[in-house]
C-alpha cells in the first residue's frame, strides 16, 4: 500500500533501503545520494521516540558471531525514526491544544474572572477544576461557592466603618496589589481585629454557601470561622423550637424520635431554613396517625416518578404510619433507586450496592443542595459503576449470568 512521505513523495510500501523496508519515509529521504543510509540502534532510537511508535518500523537484525547467546542488535533507518518523532511531536501538540481548550471552556462557564483569584488562593478555590482532567473532583458549583465565601468575607469587612477597622480597610483598598476581593480577603485574614468583626457579623451568611465537605477547609482558611459557626449552631435549635411554637406546635415535638432525622439534617446543613423545617415538623405531627392522609401524600410524590407504593417496603410503611418524619419526595426517590436496581441489575445489585446508591442520592441533595431528580441520577450512576466492576470480577472467574 503506498504511503506519503513528509517530503511530498509517494512510495509503494515494501521498498528496501540497505536491507530495511521503509514504511514512513521514502528511499530518497532515507538514503540521500549514493551515501549509505544512516541507521540507529534501538537504544539510540528510543531516546527520540516511544516504544510503541518504534515497534511500527521495520528493522535489520545483526548478530555477533563472537556472542551467539546474546540478543541480536536491531538497526532502524534514522530518517524513519526522525519522521516518527515529528509525527509524535505534532500529536502531542494537538493533545495539548485539546487540553487547553478544555480549560478555557471551563473558565468561560464561571461567573467570575479567574484573574480575580490571586495565586495564593487558587488552590483552595479551584482545586482541580482548571486542570485538563475529564471529570474534575471540584464542580463548577463548588468553585463558585468558594469564590462567594472569599467575596462575602471581604464585603462583610468593608461594611465596618468605625475605629481602626476602617483604617485597615482603607489600607487594603489603597494598595495597588490588593484591588480584587480575593486579595482584600487574604489581607483581612492577617488582621485579627478586622477578621473577627467580619466573621462575627456575617458568619451564618458565609456558611450558607458552604457544603459540609467544604466547611472544614473553610475553617482553616478563615480563622475564627469555626468558633462563629459553633456559636451560630447553638442558637439554631432554639430558633427551630420558636418556629414550631409560633406555628401552633409544641416544643416537645422537636425532640420526638420520629423527627430526629430531620432535626439532625437541620443542625448539620446551615442552608436549611428554620421556618421551613418548623412548618414541616408541625405538618408531620398534625397528619401523624392519619394513615389515609399520609398515604395520599406519598402517592402524590410517587406519581411524579411514575411509581406505585411498595407494600414490601419498610420505608414506605414507616412514612405512612408516622414512625419517621421525612419528605415524601425522599421516599419516592429511594423507591425509584430500588426499582432501578432490580430492573437493571437484579436482586443481587440491591444487596450489593443499595446503601452506596442511596448515600450518593442523599449526598447530592443535602451536601450539594441539588434536587431529588439529580440525586436519583447520581445514585444510578454510582450503581452502574459498582455493578459493572462486579460484573468484570465475576466474568474473570468464569461465572456467567451471575445475577
Amino acid at each position: 500500500m503506498p504511503f506519503g512521505c513528509a517530503c511530498g513523495n509517494e512510495e509503494e510500501d515494501g521498498v528496501s533501503v540497505d536491507g530495511i523496508r521503509d514504511t514512513v519515509a521514502c528511499a530518497s529521504c532515507c538514503k540521500p545520494g549514493d551515501d549509505k543510509a544512516q541507521k540507529l540502534t534501538r537504544t539510540a532510537a528510543l531516546r527520540l521516540v516511544s516504544t510503541s511508535a518504534l515497534d511500527r518500523l521495520c528493522c535489520e537484525t545483526k548478530t555477533n558471531p563472537m556472542y551467539r547467546s546474546a540478543a541480536p542488535m536491531r538497526l532502524y533507518l534514522e530518517a524513519e525514526v526522525m519522521a516518527l518523532r515529528h509525527v509524535e511531536a505534532e500529536a502531542a501538540q494537538e493533545k495539548q491544544h485539546a487540553k487547553d481548550a478544555i480549560v478555557e471552556e471551563r473558565k468561560r462557564k464561571l461567573s467570575f474572572s479567574v484573574n480575580d483569584v490571586p495565586p495564593s488562593l487558587q488552590d483552595y478555590v479551584f482545586e482541580d477544576f482548571l486542570r485538563p482532567v475529564k471529570r474534575p473532583k471540584a464542580s463548577k458549583r463548588r468553585v463558585e461557592q468558594r469564590q462567594k465565601l472569599v467575596r462575602l468575607a471581604t464585603e462583610a469587612a468593608l461594611l465596618l466603618h468605625k475605629g481602626p477597622i476602617a483604617q485597615i480597610a482603607d489600607t487594603c483598598l489603597s494598595r495597588p496589589a490588593l484591588k480584587t476581593p480575593a486579595d482584600v480577603a487574604a489581607f483581612v485574614s492577617l488582621h485579627s481585629e478586622l477578621r473577627d468583626a467580619a466573621v462575627a457579623r456575617e458568619c451564618v451568611r458565609i456558611a450558607t454557601f458552604l457544603t459540609t465537605a467544604d466547611k472544614q477547609k473553610a475553617c482553616r482558611i478563615v480563622p475564627g470561622l469555626k468558633a462563629g459557626l459553633d456559636a451560630a449552631l447553638a442558637h439554631r435549635k432554639d430558633a427551630l423550637i420558636r418556629g414550631v411554637c409560633s406555628s401552633g406546635g409544641s416544643a416537645e415535638w422537636v425532640d420526638d424520635p420520629a423527627c430526629a432525622r430531620r432535626v439532625k439534617r437541620f443542625m448539620r446543613h446551615i442552608r436549611i431554613d428554620a421556618a421551613e423545617t418548623a412548618a414541616k415538623i408541625v405538618a408531620f405531627h398534625r397528619t401523624r396517625g392519619d394513615a389515609v392522609a399520609r398515604r395520599a401524600l406519598l402517592q402524590a410524590a410517587m406519581d411524579k416518578q411514575h411509581l406505585e407504593i411498595r407494600d414490601d417496603s419498610d420505608f414506605c410503611a414507616s412514612f405512612i404510619s408516622g414512625d419517621v418524619d421525612v419528605d415524601p419526595e425522599e421516599v419516592a426517590a429511594i423507591m425509584d433507586i430500588t426499582a432501578y436496581l432490580f430492573d437493571s441489575w437484579g436482586h443481587v445489585a440491591y444487596s450489593k450496592c443499595s446503601l452506596q446508591a442511596e448515600a450518593a442520592c442523599l449526598h447530592e441533595v443535602f451536601e450539594c443542595g441539588k434536587s431529588w431528580d439529580s440525586g436519583v441520577q447520581s445514585a444510578m450512576d454510582v450503581a452502574d459503576e459498582l455493578m459493572e466492576r462486579v460484573s468484570v470480577e465475576y466474568d474473570n472467574d468464569d461465572y456467567a449470568y451471575w445475577y
